[in-house]
């Protein structure tokens, strides 16, 4: 593994500054993205060149963009079969690259599909014959798509491990090695991760092929710039201190996290009659109704 040296911040290069195509930066003007992360700024011209990268770096510092740009701008040619596979933790996750890969790609007609258990298998079949381009998904499904054949292996170019030390504390190391296992020796890897333990070292020593590491997080694990308060309640009517410190702060959105399920949707309830447009997600609602959820979250329409 060879370290690269963490430069110094840069805010003032722009993606055009990287060298990024013309029909690439205009989808990223969509998106509203001006000028790329330290995470997409440094790991850009390693992955377009070639090489194996391993990016330690914390939530929300745009690792989605440090993978999907090169991605669509040079690693799968413009009039091949070659594919890209995304291997991500959760549902969340892999839909979520597949829609930000989707729009950075649309102006060099690169599909993308989102493969996730839970979800109808035909779809992302259909999908998969269609040529999608770019396959994001969580380990279970991916692996049973590798088993039926309904994904080929053997167009498989690029493989990123996004969260690569959630997937193995979530214990998905089986299914890792599996994929991995089954896809062309000849192939670059790009592996996101907020730690890089001895479990992390060793998937890059066995997978990885001279990986050039760049370590963007620093001591911190977690995203900067979140300050962090404490309220101490009895657990009698905590429901109402909550609802009292929204109404104090009055946060433009909040997230909420319960410690059982059945809580879930009683605090949601409790909110809803304090007048709060509040949703619940756990576990037992189905997929379609929570990705509606995220969909409302994401439209604003929850608050």
């Amino acid at each position: 593994m060879t370290e690269t040296p963490e430069p110094e911040e840069e805010g003032a290069q722009t993606f055009a500054d990287l060298g990024v195509h013309d029909d690439v930066l205009e989808a990223l003007a969509e998106m509203g993205w001006e000028s790329p992360t330290p995470v997409q700024r440094d790991c850009y011209p390693l992955a377009i060149a070639g090489h194996d990268v391993i990016v330690q770096s914390r939530t929300g510092t745009g690792k989605t963009g440090a993978f999907g740009i090169p991605l669509v701008d040079g690693l799968l040619s413009d009039d091949g079969d070659e594919q890209a596979l995304v291997l991500a933790p959760t549902r969340e996750l892999a839909l979520q690259s597949a829609r930000e890969i989707a729009k950075l790609g649309k102006g060099r007609g690169i599909d993308t599909v989102a493969v996730y258990g839970g979800a109808s298998m035909e779809q992302q079949i259909r999908a998969l014959e269609k040529g999608a381009r770019v396959i994001s998904g969580t380990p279970g499904r991916v692996l049973d798509h590798l088993k039926r054949g309904t994904m080929k292996a053997s167009r498989l170019r690029v493989l990123v491990l996004d969260e690569a030390d959630e997937m193995l504390s979530m214990g998905f190391a089986k299914e890792l090695h599996a994929i991995i296992e089954r896809l062309p020796a000849k192939r670059q890897t790009l592996l996101f991760s907020a730690t890089v333990d001895r479990a992390i070292k060793r998937v890059a020593e066995k997978y990885m092929t001279d990986p050039q590491f760049l370590g963007l997080s620093g001591d911190h694990v977690g995203a900067l710039g979140i300050e962090h308060f404490v309220y101490m309640v009895s657990g009698v009517g905590r429901v109402a201190n909550l609802i009292t410190v929204l109404e104090t702060e009055d946060p433009e959105s909040a997230l909420i996290f319960c410690n059982t399920k059945a809580e879930t949707e009683e605090v949601c309830a409790a909110l809803q009659r304090a007048g709060f447009n509040a949703e619940w997600l756990n576990g037992d609602r189905p997929q379609r109704e929570r990705e509606e959820v995220l969909a409302r979250v994401r439209r604003e329409e929850v608050r």
